[in-house]
């Protein structure tokens, strides 16, 4: 019998076709992805900005059963903030009882520095509500010679001042006076912080929190939780000079202790294509807000407020911090400026 010509059976695409198929698939993945990115940040943006909400919180929390905010950083007297090894309780560890982490926080031990080897395991627990899920780098522990391994990373800086870090607690120059040059000031600062009462701007015009970027490599100390020091968790001078404004990409825009030897073990040029420069003379004075987000930064304010600032928000262009030149960054920076905010502006 013949071949019955009504019922061909299945035929074979030619090679025309095939490629005609993987074009359009092709084509289609290509429209997609975008979107499906596009809703994989925005989830994880919302998640940074619920976590710096938890933080908020704790802080508010610590404050009413204190009294006061937590210091950002804490070293002993007659220590050099910007330089020495002997961390004291930071901001995250006290109030880590306020983050459902009281077992954490007894874990260490207060009679040693945090940088002691008898804190190195709690120092490297990994805190979920630290962690920016935009960032990365959340597994690459902070470790140096000077400072011990395993520190455990985190996305978060206290709001400390406009001005540089330095270890004078005296004169009227911000320039060397970080702290009691009040409109200079932000709420947690080296062995001192304010009360919500001396936020005289307002706790709802005044950043308490904002992101930081986890270090490029492992002997890059920024972001770094349990750490007490400029970048690593802490914001410092970011209304002075080169690092002012969110993501500020000038060429020494963090002052961070391990530059150079954090320059020779990048890639060159690596550091200026992710923003994160940094100038080599071996001091933590100096870090801004930074993140992965596009187009910004996410912050807590005092009154427990998450905002998003853009990079593109009014700042100063340069110079040392002077309140005749404070432009919406740095006044929503400043506890006690007393000038006003165009909310257009952010």
């Amino acid at each position: 019998m013949g071949s019955d010509r009504r019922n061909p059976g299945p035929r074979a695409f030619t090679l025309v076709e095939l490629l005609v198929v993987v074009t359009i698939i092709g084509i289609l993945i290509s429209l997609v992805m975008p979107g499906v990115q596009s809703v994989r940040e925005s989830a994880r943006r919302m998640q940074c900005g619920s976590n710096l909400k938890q933080l908020g919180l704790a802080l508010q929390a610590y404050h009413s059963t204190m009294g006061i905010f937590p210091a950002a950083i804490r070293f002993p007297t007659g220590q050099d903030p910007r330089t020495s090894t002997q961390y004291q309780t930071n901001w995250v560890i006290a109030i880590l009882p306020y983050l459902d982490n009281r077992q954490l926080y007894g874990s260490f031990n207060f009679k040693a520095y945090i940088s002691d080897p008898t804190n190195q395991g709690p120092r490297s627990a990994t805190l979920p509500v630290m962690l920016c899920p935009t960032d990365v780098g959340g597994n690459n522990f902070y470790g140096s010679a000077a400072d011990g391994p395993n520190w455990a990373r985190g996305n978060y800086g206290a709001n400390g001042s406009l001005a540089y870090l330095n270890e004078s607690v005296s004169g009227t120059n911000p320039a060397t006076n970080d702290w009691t040059t009040v409109w200079a000031r932000g709420v947690m600062g080296w062995n001192t912080a304010l009360t919500l009462d001396q936020i005289s701007d307002g706790a709802s015009n005044t950043v308490l929190v904002g992101e930081l970027r986890i270090g490029l490599a492992t002997i890059d100390r920024r972001g770094t939780w349990a750490m007490g020091a400029a970048g690593a968790s802490a914001l410092w001078a970011h209304g002075s000079v080169d690092a002012i404004g969110p993501n500020a990409c000038n060429t020494l825009s963090d002052d961070i202790v391990g530059c150079t030897a954090l320059q020779s073990a990048v890639p060159p040029g690596l550091l200026a294509r992710e923003c994160m420069t940094c100038w080599t003379g071996e001091a933590s004075q100096q870090a801004t807000m930074r993140s992965r987000h596009a187009g910004g930064v996410q912050c807590c304010f005092a009154d427990g407020s998450v905002h998003f600032l853009s990079d593109f928000i009014d700042h100063s262009t340069g110079g040392e911090v002077s309140w005749n030149n404070l432009h919406t960054w740095e006044r929503l920076n400043a506890s006690a400026d007393g000038l006003q905010i165009d909310y257009s502006q952010f």
